[in-house]
């Protein structure tokens, strides 16, 4: 029998949240005029995680920084952009230090006055001036998300990742790729890290597989829950094979946890799904790949204000006002 298109957890996600975003971005294949700055900034955490994940003595902070000169490595104004930016944020770093540790009941250092008078400050208004041009023409919305901004935050959430883990153990893989049949489906996606599962006290629990979330927000109930389904069962197949690669051995009496691990959140949430719901999660998206050529609705109770595909809405709906004199 002929395996059915592949599906991703990011897919089923789409079509349960919104028929007509999925019809856009899965079926038309239309790129949004401008990407929402979020996906550049989980990109560049993730490909630092991808690193650091694996070795604890690398710095991610530096990862992170390399992460940024990477996702723009082709486009030439943008890289200067980053560069220019990255010596700024060190600055701005080491005297927001300087101000904590000298008024420690500062709670915003960017309201205080020795940062708003100071050389750093003008240095960042003087190259927002400078680089506003560019940012505006760039292929990010930086309209919606101030670029000095979301720099910095990416840099703030590795120091901060890096110091709350550090001294947990190293992943054994990351990015680990699957593309499995299952049934008449065929699943395909990534796993952010291949690990083994410690208590505080170093006894084995299991294995885990875990998926890196970026944003601030807890795990939504479905969409995630589906997105683990199919990393358990993926590892339910393939995880012998991934541990030889290593020359590990493979327990087969260990059983398989899965993870949501929140950056910055600075939390990890650990689930164990029984057959049942890995059965229930098949069944759903079973029925999104039967009902993936039927004709979409729009998602009527949605944050539309929030979509990156609202322009393309527009252009199906949008009303045209008569002008009467």
């Amino acid at each position: 029998m002929t395996l059915s298109r592949h599906i991703s957890p990011t897919q089923v996600a789409t079509a349960g949240k919104c028929g007509w975003a999925y019809e856009y971005a899965y079926v038309q294949r239309i790129k949004p005029p401008k990407t929402p700055v979020p996906l550049l900034t989980g990109t560049v955490l993730h490909r630092a995680h991808e690193k650091w994940a694996l070795d604890h003595s690398l710095d991610m902070v530096d990862l992170t920084k390399q992460a940024w000169l990477e996702a723009f490595v082709e486009e030439p104004a943008m890289h200067r952009v980053i560069r220019a930016y990255q010596k700024l944020n060190d600055q701005a770093v080491a005297l927001a230090a300087e101000i904590r540790a000298a008024r420690p009941d500062i709670k915003v250092v960017h309201m205080t006055r020795d940062w708003k008078s100071s050389k750093v400050a003008k240095d960042i208004a003087k190259f927002q001036d400078d680089f506003g041009r560019v940012l505006e023409k760039d292929q990010y919305n930086w309209a919606d998300k101030d670029f000095c901004q979301a720099y910095s935050t990416t840099i703030e959430q590795a120091a901060a990742y890096q110091e709350r883990y550090r001294d947990t153990p190293e992943a054994l893989k990351t990015e680990v790729r699957y593309n499995i049949a299952v049934g008449e489906l065929s699943l395909l996606g990534v796993i952010d890290e291949v690990n083994i599962l410690l208590t505080d006290e170093g006894e084995v629990l299991g294995y885990l597989v875990s998926d890196v979330k970026t944003y601030t927000k807890e795990p939504t109930p479905l969409k995630d829950w589906i997105q683990l389904a199919h990393y358990r069962i993926a590892a339910d197949q393939l995880l012998p094979v991934w541990l030889e690669e290593l020359d590990l051995p493979f327990n087969e009496d260990w059983p398989i946890y899965t993870a949501v691990d929140l950056m910055p959140m600075l939390e990890r949430h650990v689930y164990q799904y029984s057959q049942e719901q890995l059965e229930l999660a098949l069944k759903l998206t079973n029925d999104y790949n039967n009902q993936r050529d039927l004709p979409k609705l729009p998602d009527f109770k949605g944050q539309c204000d929030y979509c990156e595909w609202k322009e393309e809405c527009l252009k199906r709906v949008g009303l045209v006002r008569l002008e009467v004199a």
